[in-house]
């Protein structure tokens, strides 16, 4: 079938329900993109798009400005019931078209799963590469562990070390995290490029920042969202530390937080290393199915 059968429009606040419809067949229904629907459809600079079908929509996807120049594609979504051929190509091919009419635009990345082989051949064919890989980790905060954590906040006052911003980002800037997650921040599966601008707005101006200081100084970080675009889950996007006991810690911070809100699971993307994968281990935070599973593409100027 030929793209040009295809209509493409934004999406709009009355296409919610059909949306929703679509996503309740993807992924068992257990798909992020209706509980942020609304952030996406009122997002003005960047673009919640639609494909159109004997006007009917059969897929959608969102181009998002991380920064005035780093370009961001994610929520590629295709009708299971429609059963039509090209729908992503469709979307790719019409968000490249329209990114290259900007110049200054500096990057253009997307993440996926490394089992979604259909996505990554189709990015691979518009000319994306991967970039960088690193591993999705998950902790799941059973019932009974919520309760004792619910517990420990009723009964101890857990005390924060006083940090400033530039303390702050000074650390963050000569961490190891940073340094092998070339330089990216991940907030759940969307890769920032790090800027002390973005320190600022996710995670100091939030509080949502604890560090654990040794005679004054940092000794272990870390940088965490609970409520990264409505989801109801906590995510953490850099966890530096000495050694496994300041990990503990830090991850007992984020647990207390993550219970706070009433939240079952926490998730976050480590470097690809002994000492992070150890880190893992010991805070029995798990693969889905193996290591090296998130995988930063990027177009490749010239392809």
């Amino acid at each position: 079938m030929g793209m040009n059968k295809f209509e493409i429009r934004r999406v709009r606040p009355e296409d919610k329900e059909i949306i929703t419809d679509i996503c309740s067949r993807i992924w068992e229904g257990d798909d992020y993109i209706p509980s942020i629907f609304d952030i996406w459809v009122n997002d003005k600079k960047g673009e919640f798009t639609a494909l159109l079908y004997e006007g009917k929509i059969v897929g959608m996807g969102k181009l998002t400005y991380l920064t005035d120049t780093d370009v961001w594609l994610e929520g590629l979504r295709a009708d299971p019931q429609a059963k039509l051929h090209g729908v992503g190509k469709a979307i790719n091919a019409y968000y490249l078209k329209k990114l290259k009419r900007r110049k200054n635009i500096r990057s253009i990345r997307f993440a996926t799963y490394f089992g979604n082989v259909q996505s990554r051949k189709l990015s691979e064919n518009a000319g994306f590469r991967v970039i960088h890989t690193m591993s999705n980790k998950y902790y799941e905060i059973k019932k009974r562990e919520q309760n004792r954590l619910l517990r420990k906040i009723v009964k101890d006052k857990i005390d924060r070390a006083e940090v400033s911003f530039t303390e702050l980002c000074d650390y963050i800037e000569k961490s190891k995290y940073l340094k092998l997650s070339k330089n990216f921040l991940c907030l759940s599966w969307t890769a920032y490029p790090y800027s002390r601008e973005m320190i600022r707005e996710f995670f100091y101006d939030t509080g949502q920042h604890f560090v654990i200081k040794r005679a004054g100084k940092i000794v272990g970080a870390v940088l965490y969202d609970t409520n990264i675009s409505n989801r109801s889950y906590t995510t953490i996007s850099l966890l530096e530390t000495k050694d496994l006991e300041i990990a503990k810690e830090l991850f007992e911070y984020v647990k207390l937080e993550s219970a706070r809100l009433g939240h079952e699971q926490i998730e976050t993307k480590f470097p690809t290393t002994p000492f992070f994968m150890e880190i893992a281990q010991k805070l029995e935070m798990k693969s889905w199915e193996q290591e090296d599973d998130f995988l930063i593409y990027e177009l490749q100027q010239g392809d």
